[in-house]
């Protein structure tokens, strides 16, 4: 079985970790990480209006900042399932999350995309969007949308 496991760094993306590892035998089972870097649209607002002599190398430091930031994130996932058994690949990728989880999905050929919601509502949701909403209609595979438990 393939997994494409999508993840941001936030709460949700442990709870779709811990989803995979519970619900899934590690034997004959391939999971792909991917982390994608929205930049420059995550860029501090320092750097966007930044000015001078500077400005240019204080920018790519920050994208070069993001992707290793992502990097060291889908290591430490992958090292958590490879010690459960898991096979396990990664990939670090520009673009915007839900465009770029479709087209990762499309060329990699999943059986399944499992991706952690942040649970926004009302004004959040709006304004912000919702990637897993998105991926569950778009995907061409099955999509299981992992949620945290909430404290009683």
């Amino acid at each position: 079985m393939k997994i494409l496991l999508p993840l941001d760094g936030a709460p949700c993306s442990t709870t779709a970790i811990d989803a995979v590892m519970t619900q899934f035998r590690p034997a004959n089972t391939e999971v792909r990480l991917l982390h994608v870097v929205e930049w420059p649209k995550a860029i501090p607002m320092y750097l966007a209006l930044g000015e001078g002599s500077t400005a240019g190398a204080d920018l790519l430091a920050s994208r070069d900042r993001a992707f290793h930031e992502g990097e060291a994130l889908l290591a430490r996932a992958g090292q958590r399932l490879q010690q459960a058994g898991f096979n396990t690949s990664q990939l670090v990728v520009p673009g915007e999350a839900r465009e770029t989880i479709i087209a990762a999905a499309a060329d990699w050929h999943p059986d399944l995309i499992v991706i952690g919601s942040h649970g926004w509502t009302g004004l959040d949701r709006v304004l912000l969007g919702s990637v897993s909403d998105s991926v569950v209609r778009r995907a061409s595979c099955s999509v299981e949308v992992v949620r945290e438990p909430h404290a009683a």
